[in-house]
């Protein structure tokens, strides 16, 4: 198992080593950055960890969303999802999730190997119990279809994914600012 002291993520199937029963492994540490600690006015000021949900097939692309969050500190609890499947899986609490926490927000890749990005978007949209949450399209993408469909599907934003470090630390801590401190949020089904 893979852990980072002053991380907090949580990997879940695929993405992180099974152990040898099969069942799910999951690696869950606590966030923190350069000077150590978590954005502490946050925290004080609303006295909640956020809690985002990640679609992502590729381990670098998860790591580097990751590090631009332990690089600025942020008070984020990201969970990693490996596909479509498994998001909608979390996002319903149907097993292996049924404890799984309701995301603030959802960062989902548009290419994945089983049910794409635009489907499970569609899904989430459909769903009364889950339209309300936040869906940013985060892609390698920059194709014009791929940005109309999600937005007329109802995506939130659509960013197209950063290449380097020092990008993502800065995309990463703008939505942070945005969908986490200046907007207000709706309440959870």
């Amino acid at each position: 198992m893979n852990k980072h002291r002053g991380d907090r993520v949580t990997r879940h199937p695929r993405l992180s080593l099974p152990n040898t029963t099969g069942a799910l492994s999951t690696v869950t540490t606590a966030v923190s950055g350069a000077g150590g600690s978590v954005d502490k006015e946050h925290t004080v000021r609303t006295g909640v960890m956020r809690t985002w949900l990640m679609v992502e097939d590729s381990l670098s692309g998860s790591y580097l969303v990751e590090r631009a969050l332990r690089e600025a500190a942020l008070p984020v609890q990201l969970h990693v999802v490996p596909n479509g499947d498994h998001a909608l899986a979390f996002l319903r609490r149907e097993k292996p999730y049924v404890t799984a926490p309701h995301p603030d927000l959802v960062l989902l890749t548009i290419y994945l190997a089983s049910k794409n990005g635009i489907e499970v978007l569609a899904e989430i949209k459909q769903d009364p119990r889950l339209k309300r949450i936040p869906v940013v399209m985060w892609s390698v993408s920059a194709r014009q279809h791929d940005v109309d469909i999600s937005y007329g599907l109802g995506a939130n934003a659509y960013v197209r994914k950063p290449v380097s470090l020092i990008d993502h630390c800065a995309i990463v801590k703008g939505m942070f600012e945005f969908w986490c401190r200046d907007v207000l949020l709706p309440t959870t089904v």
